[in-house]
């Protein structure tokens, strides 16, 4: 009886482990590429869009774990697929094969991807869209990429292209979730207004009301990377266009170089904890944080940094 009761113990736990295990695996990204070969004549700028989208799609794969619901995903089963224009996203721009069933991606996220304006994007210089939803995890949506902001970039090929896969991977990490939207109902990750003081002393000192995140593991984070017990909160940067108010950006004030800002055109883009943590605090995901440590702006600069003038800090 006793070997049995073993017995029955042993396969418990071996099945539990078993599952703990297999939980979360690594996210498998499928990105829709027919668009951009179908519609970019210029052959050095189609180059640059297929090498940054597939370095963005790497990158996320190393980083992001999910909780995988199905092997493959079913375009054709989504009735939205079924009109010709969604919310500025052209179904004419999607693989037939995607279209009609006869291609299912293996995937956890499928991403398609256009090429678009300053008028379509709405002048935000990005463009995110969710499209469809698996109880409340993104697994169907677009980008568009602003070709009027891309061709203003430096013209030095290599920072070219290497700029445009740190746009593209910030936008697909609003894909994943981190918009403003996405973030009302977590439980362990809140937007809110907080009266701020606005530290830039050649405007004048002044408070003003700012969405921040507010995260018990985010602030724990935050308080040791800036060595300030008094953190509560991250401050998120303010968008003057109303259009673009739904997008995540961290404040880059204190957090330039952080590939989630809006502020992109600095060379050396990092991955922060910031951002990462913020991931997991959304319940979906389970990030790798091995580049956490490469973020160094504003590291160990004290309370000082949240409370004195930028100016007095230069």
């Amino acid at each position: 009886m006793m070997i049995f009761i073993y017995i029955l113990l042993y396969l418990f736990l071996f099945l539990n482990v078993q599952f703990s295990c297999q939980q979360y695996e690594p996210i498998r990204i499928y990105v829709d590429k027919s668009y951009l070969r179908d519609r970019v004549e210029d052959e050095a700028y189609l180059n640059d869009y297929l090498y940054a989208l597939d370095k963005a799609k790497n990158t996320l794969e190393k980083l992001i774990n999910v909780t995988r619901y199905q092997n493959e995903i079913d375009i054709s089963q989504y009735n939205i697929f079924n009109t010709s224009n969604y919310e500025g996203f052209r179904v004419s721009s999607i693989d037939q094969n995607l279209l009609n069933g006869n291609f299912k991606p293996e995937a956890d996220l499928v991403i398609f991807v256009r090429e678009m304006s300053d008028s379509e994007t709405e002048e935000c210089d990005e463009k995110v869209q969710i499209l469809e939803k698996h109880y409340g995890r993104p697994i169907i949506g677009y980008i568009g990429i602003n070709k009027e902001m891309y061709k203003k970039f430096d013209k030095n090929y290599d920072y070219r292209k290497e700029l445009l896969s740190s746009v593209i991977l910030h936008q697909f990490t609003h894909l994943l979730g981190f918009m403003k939207s996405e973030f009302v109902d977590k439980q362990l990750i809140k937007i809110e207004k907080k009266i701020v003081q606005d530290r830039i002393k050649s405007s004048g000192s002044r408070d003003v009301n700012k969405d921040v995140i507010i995260s018990e593991n985010l602030n724990k984070f935050a308080q040791n990377y800036f060595n300030c017990s008094n953190i509560n909160f991250i401050e998120l940067e303010d968008c003057q266009k109303e259009k673009c108010t739904e997008y995540i950006h961290w404040e880059a004030r204190i957090l330039l170089g952080e590939y989630m800002t809006s502020i992109l055109n600095v060379q050396d883009q990092c991955i922060s904890e910031f951002t990462l943590i913020s991931l997991d605090e959304m319940g979906f995901y389970r990030t790798n944080k091995y580049t956490g440590g490469l973020m160094r702006f504003g590291k160990h600069t004290k309370c000082s940094f949240f409370e004195e003038d930028c100016n007095k800090l230069l």
